[in-house]
């Protein structure tokens, strides 16, 4: 998914997101970005506090999980040289234990 969109894109760029110079956008601008699209979404104020790019982090590796995605893949995509640091990640509640064995 994410490689064939770099593959495709028209301003051959490789980084997935960019500032609005085309230069690779830091942490803390993507941080802001995610903000301020979760206070435009009205959400509670408690659920907009706790989002975070820490977050989408837990929630994609969680997600892929469930989809049933292999840990050393996921560990990959995520740039974690070892899977226990991938694992730490994941949301046990919302997956079952078949998934984590998978």
């Amino acid at each position: 998914g994410v490689n064939k969109y770099l593959g495709e894109r028209k301003d051959g760029c490789e980084y997935l997101c960019t500032s609005n110079t085309g230069n690779k956008m830091d942490a803390s601008c993507l941080y802001k970005m995610i903000k301020n699209v979760a206070k435009r979404s009205n959400l509670d104020e408690d659920v907009i506090e706790n989002i975070s790019t820490h977050s989408f982090r837990h929630t994609s590796i969680t997600n892929m999980v469930n989809k049933g995605y292999d840990i050393s893949k996921i560990a990959l995509f995520h740039g974690h040289s070892d899977t226990k640091t991938t694992m730490g990640y994941i949301d046990k509640d919302a997956v079952s234990l078949t998934e984590l064995v998978r």
